[in-house]
């Protein structure tokens, strides 16, 4: 279990980096599909509502290495102590992590549903028609929707590490506390 500790406090900030790259990665990836709906003319409304969603997935991959990085040079991956400064940079760091993942699942399931009821056969046609041939052809596939969810569900097990380095921490007050001789038992004892 100790070792499991260490690995938690040492690796947040490392670990959380990873994945909000990738949730930054998957941001640019997920933007790819509905890109050349703004060619097609009668499903414009598309783009226009779901380009600003794919920005904040993006913003939030951005701020979530931002947050890590922070993690690390707020030197809270190798404190033996937290200060209240250490505590509450944990607790805004699992606070955005639960944002991140609750914000992803609302809206990646959102562009699913608003990608999927597209007619993906009236647009191919379309782009035929037109001679728009560098455009990547629609279809219905919904991996790079299951990736989002992975995304999401990465980041709910990492957030096992800064929790646990929380209550690590709390544990290891509490313990300090009752190590300490207190003012009443030093007088007892003379």
């Amino acid at each position: 279990m100790e070792k499991f500790k260490n690995f938690a406090q040492k690796n947040t900030g490392k670990v959380g980096v990873v994945l909000f790259a990738l949730i930054f990665i998957y941001a640019l990836c997920m933007g790819t599909p509905s890109a050349c709906l703004q060619y097609y003319s009668e499903y414009d409304d598309f783009y226009e509502v779901i380009n600003p969603i794919n920005n904040a997935i993006l913003f939030i991959g951005i701020f979530g290495m931002v947050f890590s990085l922070l993690y690390s040079l707020l030197r809270c991956d190798t404190r033996k102590y937290y200060y209240a400064s250490n505590y509450a940079w944990l607790f805004i760091y699992i606070c955005f992590s639960i944002f991140a993942i609750i914000f992803l699942i609302k809206n990646i399931s959102f562009y699913q549903t608003k990608y999927m009821a597209l007619p993906f056969d009236q647009i191919n046609d379309y782009f035929t028609a037109h001679n728009i041939q560098d455009k990547e052809w629609l279809n219905e596939s919904t991996s790079i929707f299951a990736l989002g969810y992975i995304c999401a569900l990465l980041i709910a097990v990492d957030l096992i590490l800064p929790i646990c380095t929380g209550v690590m921490k709390i544990k290891n007050i509490s313990k300090r506390k009752n190590l300490k001789p207190t003012n009443s038992n030093k007088q007892e004892e003379m």
